[in-house]
């Protein structure tokens, strides 16, 4: 899933605000037809992609559904500033949520029994890896003892990218707010149909927070995730009042353009 974070650049994110403009557009278009306000159709369309987000983005990305259970809140929505503010440090170790919904931290070093508690004290843990990135990493459980092998090759295989940077400066700043404008982007379409489905702009502009809440409180409730982030839900906020203000935007468009008929008794000639 973090791979799509490569193509989360400039160029395809104006592509992407500008393809949901249009998209913004064609809302706009149908609901200026409708003779109600809100048009009801809207809700149906409101209805079908709540229910995909719930779907997607509140089960794990894998295709084995494997639960956690440690759990951990993230209060502070801005904590992923503590990680930029690391880039350029020598990075010898470090903690990685995988898509299951796990947890897994690699250092170079073996690390104690008491190292491995203080660890597990500040973040639950599931895994802990160590070995030189050149040659053979071990995986241990949150116990120390060795896990399966093909476990071990799961973990690996997901800490690759970290293990091949341990002991180089840190470099990932630009992954971390690729991260949030993806979050971001995600709930655009949810603030573009949450317009056109409600006359509260109230109503418009809480709708995408509470659905991106309810995920991360029914990955948190479930076990199918260990971590509930606010700054996952700050950015899934932010996008969906993007996708208001597009929608506004465009309806704006069709009103300048056209009188609304929203309302209006039939002519008959």
């Amino acid at each position: 899933m973090w791979r799509v974070l490569f193509y989360v650049t400039p160029v395809t994110i104006s592509v992407a605000i500008l393809l949901l403009f249009v998209f913004a557009l064609i809302i706009a278009s149908m609901a200026r037809h409708s003779t109600e306000s809100p048009p009801r159709h809207m809700w149906k369309f409101l209805a079908a992609a709540t229910a995909a987000y719930m779907l997607v983005l509140a089960m794990p990305p894998s295709g084995e559904i494997q639960f956690s259970t440690s759990r951990l809140v993230h209060w502070n929505p801005l904590h992923f500033m503590d990680e930029l503010a690391a880039q350029g440090e020598i990075e010898e170790s470090f903690g990685q949520y995988l898509t299951d919904g796990g947890t897994a931290h690699y250092s170079i070093e073996e690390l104690s029994e008491q190292e491995r508690a203080d660890i597990q004290q500040a973040t639950p843990t599931d895994f802990f890896a160590y070995g030189d990135p050149d040659q053979e990493i071990t995986v241990v459980d949150s116990d120390g003892n060795p896990v399966a092998e093909n476990q071990g090759r799961y973990v690996i295989s997901e800490l690759s990218v970290g293990i091949e940077a341990a002991g180089k400066p840190i470099q990932y700043q630009s992954m971390i707010l690729e991260e949030k404008a993806l979050n971001a982007l995600l709930f655009v379409p949810l603030g573009i149909l949450s317009y056109f489905s409600f006359s509260s702009w109230w109503a418009r502009a809480s709708f995408g927070p509470a659905v991106s809440v309810a995920i991360e409180a029914i990955q948190w409730t479930t076990g199918m995730g260990n971590v509930a982030d606010t700054a996952d839900v700050l950015a899934n906020s932010s996008g969906h009042v993007v996708g208001v203000g597009l929608a506004a935007a465009a309806s704006g468009l069709f009103a300048l353009r056209s009188p609304d008929l929203r309302g209006q008794p039939e002519s008959f000639s």
